[in-house]
């Protein structure tokens, strides 16, 4: 378990006993988002100070400084290969940076808030659209596989497999119920 601060420092907590295991400096200022690798041997956290960091958590040391981001890092959500990292900066830019050398594979403009990453190897993203729509996007090739209707400010998660996408509306009301999606057989 991991918590940012506000002064930048991200702080690593057994989830059981509740004791501190590490603590790792190095943002400039507030962090804003945090993801484990699948396997839990690293971190990546995102700042105000418009960087990501990929942290060793057993070695307790600093792996990587990411820069080039034009604002905040918002979002982040390692491949299940933990071959790279999906960022997204609060401009709205999407970035595919390579775990091993920080080089970003994809920079593009999303139209619309990331809510889900898929756990089969990393390949889908949620978009929660202006237009009332998730958007389902295949990374590794760039293009939307699925426009899906009633999705406003809500929340979104998918099956491990990445096959099923269940959403539900900011209200939680009759008017906007559980959705369930089959993406692909």
């Amino acid at each position: 378990m991991a918590i940012g601060s506000a002064d930048g420092t991200v702080h690593v907590f057994d989830p059981v006993t509740g004791a501190e295991l590490a603590t790792f400096t190095g943002h400039g200022m507030m962090v804003t988002a945090l993801a484990f690798s699948p396997d839990g041997s690293m971190l990546a956290s995102g700042s105000r100070d418009a960087t990501v960091r990929l942290w060793d958590v057993p070695a307790r040391r600093a792996l990587l400084t990411i820069t080039g981001f034009t604002d905040y890092v918002g979002f982040l959500a390692f491949s299940s290969d933990e071959s790279y990292v999906v960022a997204v900066d609060g401009g709205g830019v999407l970035h595919r940076l390579q775990v091993s050398t920080g080089l970003d594979l994809t920079h593009r403009p999303l139209f619309g808030v990331p809510r889900a990453m898929s756990a089969d190897g990393g390949t889908l993203l949620i978009e929660g659209g202006a237009d009332h729509r998730a958007h389902v996007w295949e990374l590794d090739h760039d293009t939307e596989v699925a426009s899906l209707p009633g999705f406003e400010r809500g929340t979104a998660a998918l099956s491990p497999d990445g096959r099923t996408l269940a959403m539900i509306g900011s209200t939680g009301t009759a008017e906007s119920p559980l959705q369930l999606w089959r993406l692909r057989p």
